[in-house]
């Protein structure tokens, strides 16, 4: 993967792809589709294939870009290497389960293709083993296949989200730090992928501007798990409020 070029709007992007891209799957022809579509735009796409297990040895579909397998790139990589990060989300550990144990770093656009990720979570839980973050999903199988609690986990991690139906918006809307938008499955004609493109960069555009916001938390958050805090601890709230003055001390300053 080559070096980033942070670009400002209207200009060329390097864009990660993450999703199938494998010749049986129809999802990933799909993704073929829009690649294309992007990269016509003056995009440079980085395609990261999410297949795991007999999945990832399936034939990569041939097209303009190279794509290498997700768990072949460091997450470090991932992220200094893109301006934005598109993680398709889908309910079939063996079409998407490579991106799982990075999804929450990525401050990724999410595009779900299932309003009901249980059989997704489930089978990476039995994969990550009983002590992983995948594992708090497995007891309650039964009862997520019945709620969108797991949908709107991944809402939580991500920077944008599309959802190709109305039904789940209000949740993830909820959820999500950045923009949402029910954009209908590409039907695989050009003009309908344009169409789709057209609304997917403008999700894509906003999404870059609470990224970093995002993953600043996120590291914050886990410099303080190293240390046994947590946000909510009363503490880190003064400590917040002493900088708080600082910065405002030295605003009083500079005026």
């Amino acid at each position: 993967m080559g070096k980033s070029r942070g670009a400002p709007p209207g200009m060329s992007l390097r864009i990660v792809w993450g999703g199938p891209w494998n010749q049986q799957s129809a999802a990933a022809r799909t993704g073929k589709d829009i690649v294309l579509e992007l990269l016509s735009r003056g995009h440079l796409i980085d395609v990261l294939r999410t297949e795991v297990g007999r999945d990832a040895k399936l034939a990569s579909l041939s097209s303009a870009v190279t794509a290498h397998l997700w768990n072949d790139v460091s997450t470090p990589d991932v992220l200094r290497n893109a301006d934005a990060i598109i993680v398709n989300v889908g309910d079939d550990y063996n079409l998407y389960g490579g991106m799982l144990n990075s999804f929450s770093q990525l401050g990724a656009v999410a595009i779900f293709h299932d309003s009901l990720l249980a059989n997704l979570v489930y089978a990476w839980a039995i994969a990550s083993g009983p002590d992983t973050e995948a594992a708090r999903f497995e007891s309650a199988f039964q009862a997520v296949t019945h709620t969108r609690a797991i949908l709107e986990w991944f809402a939580s991690g991500a920077v944008g989200a599309v959802l190709h139906t109305q039904q789940d918006f209000d949740c993830v809307r909820e959820a999500c730090a950045g923009p949402v938008a029910v954009i209908p499955a590409v039907a695989g004609d050009r003009m309908f992928v344009s169409r789709y493109v057209d609304r997917l960069l403008p999700i894509v555009a906003s999404a870059i501007s609470v990224r970093p916001v995002l993953l600043a938390e996120q590291t914050i958050g886990r410099t303080l798990g190293a240390f046994g805090l947590d946000a909510a601890d009363p503490a880190i709230e003064r400590i917040a409020t002493v900088f708080d003055s600082l910065y405002a001390s030295q605003d009083t300053v500079s005026e």
